[in-house]
C-alpha cells in the first residue's frame, strides 16, 4: 500500500534501519563525549570535575521537573494524529510544550540559586544551572517532534546536536578557554561554557525542525484534535522521569553530599566508562520510543515482539564487548587515557558494569510499557526501586564509602529490569528478554 503522507513505515525492517542508523550518530558521539570527559577529567582533577558532575547532575533533575512529562506526551500527540498530521498541527503542538517549559524556568531558577546558595555554591551557578535544565528540556522536545515527523532521514538528524554538536562544542570552547585562562579552569567557568554549547544545540535542533516542517504540503487549518494531555499522564510521566534521573544520579548526589569530591569525581569517571559501555542500550531507546509507539497504535503486536528481542540481543552484544575491552585493559588504562589519579576508578567500573549486562538480558520492558500506556505501573516499580536504591546507598556511603555507590546503583538496576520484565509479561503478554523465542513476521 502506498503512503502518500510520508509516513514512515512501521515494518520490521524500517525499524531495523532506523536503529542501526542511530548506533552510527551514538558511536560519533560516544567517541567525542569520551573526548570531553578525558579532557575535563585530566584539566579538572578528581575534585574540581566531581563538583561539575555535581552540578550537571543537579541541571538534570531540574530539567525532569521543568519538562513535566511534555516531551513524551508531544511525541504521543504527534503518533495519534496519525498519517493526516500537517506541519500546522505539529506546531502547533509543539508550541504548546515549549511555552509551559519555558514558564517552568523562573521558579526553577529561582529555587537552584538559594539550594545552591545554602550548599556553598556560588548564586550564579543556580541561573546558569536552571538555564541548562530548561535548554535541555526544550531540545529533548525538538528531538522527539522531529522524531515523529515521519522518515528515518529526520529522525537521524534530530540526534544530531544532542549527540555530537553539543559535546564537540562544549570540548571545542574548554580548549579556547583553557589556552585563554594560562592553563587552568574551574568547575564554575566549565559550567557556563556547557551552557552556552547547549544553547547552540538547541537553536541547530530548532533550524532542523523548521526545514522539515518545511517540506510539507499537507496543512491541516485550525487547531489540531489531539491535544497534549495535560494532567494524570503528565504528572506520572514526570515521576517516571525523575525518578529514572534518581535512579541514576542519586548515589553521585549523595557522594557529593557525604564525602570529599574527589571520590565524586571517580565514580563519575567509571559511570562515564560504563555509560560507554553501555551505548548500545541507551541508543536503542532513543531510536525505540518513536518506532514502538507507532507500532503499539497500529496493532502490530507479533512485529513489535520481533523487533524488541531482536534489538535487545544487538545491544547486549555490543554492551558485551565494550564490558569485555574495558575490563582486560584495567586500572592501567583508565591512568592512560584520564590520568594516574583516576586508576582507582577500576572497581567502581567494574561493579557498574556487572550490574549493566546483568540488567541487559531483560531487554527494554519499562520502554514497551511506556509506549503500550503502562506509565502508572512502571512510575511504581521505578519508584519502589529508587527509593529502596536511594536509602542502600545512603547506608553503604556512610559505612564503605564510594565503592557502596557502586553496589547499590548496580543492584537497583537489576532489580528494577527484572520487575519491569515480569511486569510487561503480566500485563501485555510480551517477553523483552534477549533469550525469548519468536516467530518470523510475514512481510
Amino acid at each position: 500500500m502506498s503512503n502518500p503522507s510520508g509516513a514512515a513505515p512501521t515494518s520490521f525492517r524500517a525499524a531495523h534501519g532506523l536503529v542501526l542508523g542511530t548506533f552510527a550518530v551514538k558511536i560519533a558521539g560516544a567517541v567525542i563525549s569520551a573526548a570531553l570527559a578525558v579532557m575535563l577529567a585530566r584539566v579538572l582533577g578528581p575534585a574540581e570535575y566531581g563538583n561539575l558532575s555535581y552540578l550537571l547532575a543537579l541541571a538534570g533533575v531540574a530539567q525532569i521537573i521543568i519538562s513535566g512529562g511534555i516531551p513524551t506526551l508531544l511525541l504521543r500527540a504527534i503518533a495519534g494524529l496519525g498519517d493526516n498530521a500537517g506541519a500546522s498541527a505539529i506546531v502547533t503542538l509543539y508550541r504548546r510544550g515549549s511555552g509551559l517549559i519555558w514558564v517552568g524556568m523562573v521558579p526553577m531558577g529561582l529555587c537552584a540559586a538559594l539550594f545552591l546558595h545554602a550548599a556553598k555554591f556560588p548564586v550564579i551557578s543556580g541561573a546558569t544551572l536552571a538555564s541548562l535544565a530548561g535548554i535541555a528540556a526544550c531540545g529533548s522536545q525538538l528531538a522527539l517532534t522531529a522524531s515523529a515527523l515521519r522518515g528515518m532521514e529526520m529522525t537521524l538528524r534530530s540526534q544530531l546536536p544532542e549527540l555530537i554538536l553539543r559535546p564537540l562544542a562544549t570540548g571545542l570552547l574548554c580548549l579556547g578557554y583553557f589556552g585563554v585562562a594560562n592553563g587552568t579552569m574551574g568547575h564554575a567557568a566549565s559550567l557556563k561554557l556547557h551552557f552556552v554549547a547547549m544553547l547552540g544545540a538547541l537553536l541547530v535542533a530548532r533550524l532542523f525542525l523548521e526545514n522539515g516542517l518545511s517540506r510539507y504540503k499537507s496543512y491541516l487549518p485550525g487547531r489540531p484534535a489531539v491535544q497534549l494531555g495535560w494532567g494524570h499522564a503528565a504528572m506520572w510521566l514526570t515521576l517516571i522521569e525523575f525518578v529514572n534521573l534518581l535512579a541514576t544520579k542519586a548515589d553521585l548526589l549523595l557522594l557529593g553530599f557525604l564525602r570529599p569530591a574527589g571520590e565524586a569525581g571517580l565514580y563519575q569517571v567509571a559511570q562515564q566508562c560504563n555509560e560507554l559501555v553501555g551505548f548500545g542500550v541507551s541508543s536503542v531507546a532513543i531510536a525505540l520510543a518513536p518506532v514502538l509507539t507507532r507500532l503499539h497504535v497500529a496493532g502490530e503486536k507479533p512485529q513489535l515482539q520481533r523487533l524488541c528481542v531482536s534489538v535487545g540481543r544487538v545491544s547486549f552484544g555490543i554492551s558485551a564487548l565494550g564490558a569485555a575491552i574495558v575490563l582486560v585493559g584495567g586500572p592501567g588504562l583508565l591512568a592512560i587515557v584520564f590520568g594516574g589519579d583516576y586508576a582507582a576508578s577500576f572497581k567502581p567500573l567494574f561493579i557498574l558494569v556487572s550490574g549493566l549486562l546483568v540488567g541487559s538480558i531483560f531487554g527494554f520492558p519499562g520502554l514497551i510499557l511506556i509506549s503500550s500506556g503502562f506509565d502508572r505501573d512502571v512510575a511504581k516499580i521505578t519508584f519502589f526501586t529508587t527509593f529502596a536504591g536511594i536509602v542502600a546507598s545512603y547506608i553503604l556511603i556512610g559505612k564503605i564509602g564510594l565503592p557502596g555507590a557502586c553496589y547499590s546503583f548496580a543492584s537497583g538496576l537489576v532489580v528494577r529490569k527484572y520487575l519491569l520484565w515480569r511486569t510487561l509479561i503480566s500485563r501485555t503478554a510480551l517477553n523483552s528478554a534477549i533469550y525469548a523465542t519468536v516467530r518470523p513476521t510475514p512481510r
